[in-house]
């Protein structure tokens, strides 16, 4: 299965030191020791992510080991202009999310933003055939984290080596 994971929700995911962390481990925990892959893509995301350089480096340590799928930006940058004729940008400033949703069929996205929520779960954000996604916002979200979610995009399967876990989870627990 993939996950969009929201720039808000880094800390939460990434960072063991983060006091909530223990609400957002199983994420790391499925993408590192499971199953699960990160998918991310886009201007306005891509633009996100280098602005949080720490993350940004454990994307670069999952796309290497096959844990992160960068989904064509030309593809997300059109879905995100389709929902924002639909959804005002000034009301709805996630519209990225939803673009990677439609353009790679994620079928799960890691937020805590509630408008963000909002938006993603309105079936006019997708274009027919795509559903909408379910949210992971805190623990008891962890049975969201199956194989039955694998989109197409997130296949086939990857499991890590012991030295590519530890040197994800190592970037992690930086202070």
């Amino acid at each position: 299965m993939c996950i969009v994971i929201d720039t808000n929700c880094f800390s939460l995911v990434f960072n063991r030191n983060n006091a909530a962390h223990s609400q957002f481990a199983a994420v790391l925990v499925w993408i590192v020791d499971g199953h699960g892959k990160a998918v991310y893509g886009g201007t306005k995301y891509l633009s996100e992510l280098r602005t949080a350089i720490r993350y940004q480096r454990i994307f670069v340590e999952l796309k290497k080991a096959g844990k992160a799928i960068e989904i064509e930006k030309k593809s997300v940058d059109e879905h995100q202009a389709r929902v924002e004729r639909t959804f005002n940008p000034a009301n709805y400033n996630d519209s990225h999310l939803a673009a990677i949703v439609s353009a790679c069929g994620c079928r799960l996205v890691c937020t805590k933003d509630d408008r963000a929520i909002r938006l993603l779960k309105d079936a006019r954000c997708y274009p027919t055939g795509i559903a909408r996604p379910k949210i992971y916002k805190r623990a008891e979200h962890a049975s969201l984290l199956c194989d039955e979610n694998i989109a197409d995009v997130c296949r086939p399967v990857v499991m890590l080596s012991k030295s590519e876990r530890e040197a994800i989870s190592s970037r992690g627990s930086d202070s």
